[in-house]
């Protein structure tokens, strides 16, 4: 009963749920529906199957509302076509209206405008004959109008007044231009031949009041007003009138100066009379002042005179300048290149200044041109006028006036005057440019014959000479940029080079010597004392100065090259290469470096050489540090801290890098040099090689600079190399072999008989472990068959008494040999794969 209730329910439940679905059908209609998850949903189980008889019903219901749905829209859509049909045929049938009617329109449009020609044919000729009888009327009146004007014109022209005929010019010029077209009338040819005579004769009476003009002193105001008006008419004219009477003007003045000029003096005479060129040319300008405001602006008359006076002048120069070649006189050369300079500049603020003529800034406390003050003084004044220039400019803007015609010439703007007399002094500047350098030569002889050799002070710790050197190449730079910044100038960089050069050999020249009078640059060796070279503490000091003021120099000299290259005019900027002159105050910094190690190197000698006096073989006890590690430490303690105060960081650890790669090859060399050693004379020496390793790493410390880690590894990595050559000396003489090739590189092989000679080993115990090496292809069989010593061979060392800390290490050693050493000589072998023995430290095979 229970179970049948259950299912009833399920059943029922069931029921509910797919009645709900069935009634959404909606999402049926959907684009991605799938009818299989669509049944799934509805019919998850057996029991919903149920319910399936109810929704075919409901889906059938569904389906003939669709059918029916459908019968509706197909007939609304029959209907609309018909409609659409209708609708159509009325428009094609109004289309057809409307064209009827246009074409109707259209033949009513010909038939007026057919209509409208008739009524007008005849005023149309009434319009044209009008327009040609205005045109006659305005022709003929023109053409008496001109006829007066001509006649007018002719006879203010016969009495030379010349505003009347400046405005009877412009008037007869444009009713002539009217009749362009009527040249073939005889009437109008004419009256062109009358105004071209009239034109021809006002042209000759025109050049002829202005030559006149010219040639007077003082000329009347009502000349000069008439001039004015002259002018004009020269504008009416034509403007090839205008630029003949220019340059009438401009050769009639220019003849009375190349008269004045054009003598038959000496070539140095003629050059220092060049201010006087200038002064007559600012005293024509300022003479004839109101003569130049006869012309008009436009006219650029004063620009035009000038450029004139350059032209002539530079060919003047040129001449004489070319004349004096083989003799060149260097004082007035120069003196008249500064008058040029001067003058040009006088003549570029003029072209710049606008309505500012020359005449307004002529001084005329000068005009004799016989001033000869100092180039400094002439080139304040140059600036004053300059000063004085841009004020009344500056006054002209504020004001709304000074602004350049539009149809301003190039020669209106400033700098329009540079070089065009001083470039023709450029080819003949080469004795200046000698001149220059044999002065600087002079300069750096005095300057190092009397320097103190003490530091000047600053903050580069550098010589005086040094500093006064760039100030006197400064000046001279200085100098040259006044009066050229072309090719003179560039081969002045070249005497820098060659003067900063020869400076640098001074510096090297200064240097401490060694004792075989040798290149600084040899390095220090076990074999001789040719390489000594000893100086106190004042000339270590000299030598620590002249590091610096080179690198001050290099460091200059760079900068020195950059302003030169900013200064030269192009192609000469893009060739200025100062890289000479650096690389040879890097050789003398380095040269300077190599005197110092060489210094230090002689001092800590005499530790050395006691290390090789000592009796090592008879040495039986192992105790503290030895004497001469006791006087490298005192030498080290009295120079490096002194050193690392007068260097900087680099130069000090070039100097540290340079020392010990020279004394550690030496201090390995020593310990072969020695005749034998004992067991703790050997022990000895390995304590004295740590307290000198720890005295190299202290280096930096004592210099109180800061190297970086890669010293450090250098030191450790080559005193490694002679600690591990004294750890092979303690082997015993049956490991001395395996330590020897665990211990040291297979490059010191040939260095094995010295290591028997110091271990004291027997002729017979030397030639088996040579042989043994020969057999594994370390040595050649030249160096087996060498004899090691003569006689009987040596005795063997007694053992010695270890003691303390050294019975330690004793021992360490002797298990360092039987253990990993062992170990890893096997490995070396057979990764060569060129031997593959069983190694045994305790027999030699």
């Amino acid at each position: 009963m229970e179970a049948s209730r259950m299912e009833e329910s399920t059943s029922g439940s069931n029921g509910a749920a797919l009645g709900k679905e069935a009634e959404d059908l909606d999402h049926i209609e959907t684009k991605n529906f799938s009818a299989t998850e669509y049944l799934n949903k509805l019919f998850p189980n057996e029991e919903s199957l149920s319910g399936l008889p109810e929704f075919l019903v409901k889906l059938r219901r569904r389906i003939r509302k669709v059918n029916d749905e459908i019968l509706v829209a197909v007939r609304q859509q029959s209907q609309t076509g018909s409609r659409a049909k209708e609708d159509l045929a009325q428009a094609q049938n109004g289309i057809e209206d409307l064209s009827g009617r246009i074409t109707e329109i259209k033949v009513k449009a010909e038939q007026s405008e057919t209509k409208v020609q008739e009524i007008c044919r005849d005023i149309k000729k009434l319009d044209y004959a009008k327009r040609h009888l205005t045109n006659t009327i305005t022709a003929f009146r023109r053409l008496s109008m001109l006829m007066s004007a001509i006649q007018n014109l002719q006879e203010v022209s016969d009495k030379r007044d010349y505003r009347e005929t400046a405005n009877l010019m412009e008037a007869v010029n444009q009713l002539a231009s009217h009749f362009e077209s009527f040249s073939q009338i005889p009437k109008v040819c004419e009256l062109r031949g009358q105004l071209s005579a009239i034109k021809s004769g006002l042209r000759a009476t025109i050049f002829d009041d202005f030559i006149y003009a010219t040639a007077k002193e003082e000329i009347p105001p009502e000349t000069l007003e008439k001039l004015t008006h002259a002018c004009r008419v020269v504008e009416a004219i034509d403007l090839h009138v205008k630029d003949e009477l220019v340059s009438r003007i401009c050769n009639k003045e220019m003849s009375a100066y190349q008269q004045i000029f054009s003598t038959n003096e000496a070539p140095s005479t003629k050059l220092e009379k060049t201010d006087r060129r200038y002064t007559w040319m600012k005293k024509l300008l300022t003479r004839k002042q109101p003569f130049w405001d006869v012309f008009p602006k436009s006219w650029e008359v004063s620009s035009l005179l000038c450029t004139s006076f350059c032209k002539i002048t530079k060919a003047h120069l040129s001449e004489t300048l070319d004349s004096m070649r083989d003799n060149p006189d260097v004082a007035n050369l120069l003196k008249a290149l500064h008058w040029t300079l001067d003058f040009e500049k006088e003549l570029n603020l003029m072209a710049g200044g606008g309505e500012i003529s020359l005449y307004e800034v002529v001084d005329d406390g000068n005009e004799d041109g016989e001033n000869e003050a100092a180039d400094e003084a002439e080139l304040t004044e140059a600036e004053i006028i300059k000063r004085k220039y841009m004020a009344a400019r500056k006054e002209r803007e504020e004001g709304g006036s000074g602004q350049s015609e539009p149809g301003a010439s190039q020669a209106q703007k400033e700098g329009a005057f540079t070089g065009s007399i001083s470039s023709c002094f450029e080819q003949h500047l080469k004795c200046y440019v000698e001149l220059e350098e044999k002065s600087l030569m002079e300069t750096i002889d005095n300057l190092v014959n009397a320097e103190t050799w003490e530091a000047e002070g600053g903050e580069n710790n550098v010589i005086s000479s040094s500093v006064q050197v760039f100030l006197h190449i400064k000046k001279s730079l200085k100098r040259c940029s006044l009066l050229t910044k072309g090719e003179t100038l560039f081969n002045l960089s070249s005497s820098f080079k060659r003067v900063l050069q020869a400076y640098s050999e001074r510096l090297i020249s200064r240097l401490p010597r060694n004792t075989s009078n040798k290149s600084m640059n040899s390095m220090a060796t076990t074999v001789s004392s040719d390489w000594h070279v000893k100086f106190d503490d004042k000339e270590e000091k000299v030598v620590c100065l002249i590091i610096n003021t080179a690198e001050y120099c290099y460091e200059t000299v760079d900068s020195l090259g950059q302003s030169i290259a900013k200064i030269l005019d192009k192609p000469f900027s893009n060739q200025i290469d100062m890289s000479e002159v650096e690389d040879d105050y890097s050789g003398v910094i380095t040269t300077a470096l190599s005197t110092l190690v060489l210094g230090l190197e002689t001092r800590v000698d005499q530790a050395l050489a006691d290390m090789a006096r000592v009796n090592w073989a008879a040495l039986d006890l192992v105790g503290d540090q030895s004497e001469y590690v006791n006087v490298f430490s005192s030498v080290l303690a009295d120079s490096i801290p002194r050193l690392g105060a007068l260097l900087d960081q680099n130069n000090f650890r070039f100097m540290c890098d340079k020392f010990t790669a020279s004394f550690i090859p030496r201090y390995r060399s020593t310990i072969f040099k020695l005749k034998m050693l004992s067991d703790s004379g050997t022990q000895q020496l390995l304590l004295d090689a740590q307290a000198i390793r720890t005295l190299l790493l202290d280096l930096p410390s004592l210099g109180n600079h800061g190297l970086p880690p890669s010293y450090s590894r250098t030191v450790q990595q080559e005193m490694s190399k002679a600690e591990n050559l004294l750890k092979v000396l303690l082997s015993p003489p049956d490991a001395i072999l395996s330590n020897f090739l665990a211990l040291m590189p297979i490059t010191a092989a040939k260095e094995m008989p010295q290591i028997l000679e110091l271990k004291g080993l027997s002729k017979a115990e030397q030639q088996d472990v040579l042989n043994e090496m020969s057999r594994r292809g370390l040595l050649d069989e030249q160096d087996t068959s060498r004899l090691v010593a003569s006689g009987e061979g040596s005795r063997r060392m007694p053992d010695i008494k270890w003691g303390g800390k050294f019975e330690n290490l004793k021992q360490k050693m002797k298990d360092s040999a039987k253990g990993s050493q062992a170990l890893k000589l096997k490995e070396r072998f057979q990764l060569k794969g060129k031997f593959n023995v069983n190694l045994n430290l305790g027999n030699r095979n």
